[in-house]
């Protein structure tokens, strides 16, 4: 057999083994669709093949190299501009005044705790294992990435499985409310890293870390206002289309300069368009035809740019990063309960229903991937992307089981 033939053979057969097997789990279960991409991926990482070449002494051909990795680096960050911008246009502020007293501190604890517990115990093991004398802030920044992908819930998993049951009960309406607000702040949160944490910096832009974060957000404002001007009540969908097109390759290419994420300069600038414009539910129309292609490839590319770590920490990586995030997420429902007794009846155990991830935690993994070249990566893209995999299967089942147990869900219904 050849090494070409041999790549197809263990691509078709891993990619097809997974797909069989979600497609069964979706019988049952509201598993966002294509996370079974990520072996796709995986099937042509470089760094996936090496070790397989190199364990079962073969030679399948790699067909992704350095220079072909830093030639579709732009494609790859134009898609997640794109994804940016689509769920910028999702953010609705009127949505968030809609949101009770229960919904703000539920997010404010999970925030909380995934920095307490996450962000903190994590950043013990990578400064014992890449302290140099002078490389704090690259380690600061991975236990940052890692309390900002543990706090975020997957509000897409949320809303599905409510629109799909008619969901009312409380609970069902704190969580859509909850991880509505740590979905879309998360995003916030999460551009800070790259404001606060200077990669690569500029020298000609010599900022203090807060006039950085102030920059990024005012620059993205002012593109959102610019962009909503230049728009005005155009409702002609190709025009739409191409205008937004230029925007999102703008945005991307500015983002890029500064070493500021695509993700987080487009959502915003999605974010003034949907809620300032009078066509933003027009503009969204017209993006929500590619979301699930853009979705889909983000999936793949995240398994593409997986390093993983090494052998010998790989494992306790995941079970480390799983423990505490199950953890905080535990944390966060229980101080909720405790710091609304006597006003609004939760369960103490909520975490359970907050343990589903979102496919935007895989954007993130790629953007850090390119922004932030480290020897900390492996770690913490193994952290992200293997907690992407395992609670997208076991946080979905959990939070549907939870509100079964609970009376949210009728077996009826289901």
């Amino acid at each position: 057999m050849t090494p070409l033939m041999l790549l197809l053979v263990v691509f078709l057969f891993g990619y097809l083994a997974t797909h069989l097997f979600i497609i069964r789990l979706r019988k049952t279960q509201y598993l966002f669709i294509g996370i079974e991409y990520i072996i796709a991926g995986i099937l042509i990482n470089p760094s996936f093949l090496t070790k397989l070449n190199q364990f079962f002494n073969i030679k399948i051909p790699i067909l992704l190299n350095p220079d072909i990795i830093y030639q579709i680096k732009p494609g790859v960050l134009l898609v997640l501009g794109f994804y940016g911008l689509i769920t910028g246009l999702k953010f609705k502020v009127n949505k968030l005044s809609e949101c009770k007293k229960a919904d703000w501190l539920l997010s404010f604890f999970e925030f909380f705790f995934a920095f307490l517990v996450v962000g903190a115990l994590s950043f013990i093991p990578l400064y014992m294992l890449f302290f140099n004398g002078y490389n704090l802030p690259i380690l600061l920044s991975g236990a940052y990435i890692l309390a900002i992908a543990s706090a975020i819930t997957s509000h897409s998993f949320i809303s599905n499985i409510t629109e799909k049951l008619n969901l009312v009960g409380p609970l069902s309406k704190l969580f859509f409310n909850s991880s509505y607000i740590t979905f879309n702040f998360g995003i916030i949160f999460y551009g800070f890293l790259f404001a606060i944490f200077r990669f690569g910096n500029i020298q000609i832009l010599n900022f203090t870390q807060i006039e950085w974060v102030v920059l990024s957000l005012f620059f993205a404002a002012i593109m959102g206002l610019l962009f909503f001007l230049f728009l005005g009540n155009e409702k002609d969908e190709n025009k739409i289309y191409i205008a937004l097109i230029g925007i999102v390759l703008f945005s991307v290419g500015v983002a890029f300069l500064l070493k500021l994420s695509p993700i987080y300069i487009t959502f915003i600038v999605g974010a003034i368009l949907t809620n300032v414009s009078k066509i933003g539910d027009g503009i969204l129309s017209v993006f929500e035809k590619i979301n699930q292609p853009i979705s889909v490839l983000i999936v793949i590319f995240a398994g593409i740019f997986w390093v993983p770590a090494s052998i010998y920490y790989f494992f306790a990586v995941i079970i480390i990063f799983m423990l505490l995030r199950f953890t905080s997420k535990m944390l966060a429902g229980y101080f909720t309960y405790a710091a609304l007794k006597g006003e609004q009846t939760i369960p103490k155990s909520s975490g359970y229903g907050l343990q589903s991830t979102d496919i935007l935690l895989c954007g993130m993994a790629v953007e850090y991937y390119f922004l932030n070249p480290s020897a900390i990566i492996p770690f913490v893209i193994t952290a992200i992307l293997s907690s992407v995999v395992i609670f997208n299967i076991y946080g979905f089942i959990k939070t549907k089981n939870f509100l079964i147990d609970f009376d949210d869900i009728k077996s009826k219904t289901l």
